[in-house]
């Protein structure tokens, strides 16, 4: 809980990050944006970001992490981006609700298994790999784009550009 209900506007860390502890950056009303690139496998603590009630964007999309932690993004009610993309990253224990406000959603590698959920949100354009995508784990959400990527072939799959929530 280093910076934990601190007074900090904006979090860019680079390299040799090891290990982001338990509510690093919770309650950190103030924080608008987080952006990590570092190598190598970050280890992150479980609610990390949470209840950061103005955070607007987190960028991990250049960063590789072991697990993103159940409740880690828990309560950021404000948040327009979320970027998660190496593909080491384990999203067993990923789970976002009711998220109003977001408008890019970006999820290109993972891998899911128990836990991995997104419900009740409300998101512009989802990117996502075709394993995520098929692990039926997005319930109840309102998706104007929705582009699915197959990781293994680096090319887009075939599924439709707009869903609705009844689908998923």
């Amino acid at each position: 809980s280093a910076f934990m209900g601190s007074g900090l506007k904006k979090v860019d860390l680079k390299d040799n990050i090891v290990e982001i502890g338990y509510q690093a950056f919770a309650f950190c009303n103030a924080l608008k944006e987080i952006k990590i690139e570092s190598q190598p496998n970050i280890k992150l603590g479980k609610d990390f970001f949470a209840c950061c009630r103005n955070l607007t964007k987190i960028d991990l999309s250049r960063c590789p992490i072991e697990t993103v932690p159940f409740h880690s993004i828990f309560s950021c009610t404000l948040l327009e981006v979320i970027r998660i993309s190496p593909s080491s990253t384990d999203l067993s224990h990923f789970y976002l609700s009711y998220l109003d406000h977001l408008k890019f959603l970006e999820l290109k590698n993972g891998k899911p298994s128990i836990g991995f959920e997104i419900e009740g949100c409300n998101i512009d354009t989802l990117i996502i790999n075709e394993e995520l995508y098929m692990a039926d784990s997005i319930k109840g959400c309102q998706i104007n784009n929705l582009i699915v990527f197959r990781s293994d072939t680096f090319t887009f799959a075939e599924y439709p550009t707009k869903i609705n929530s009844n689908k998923i």
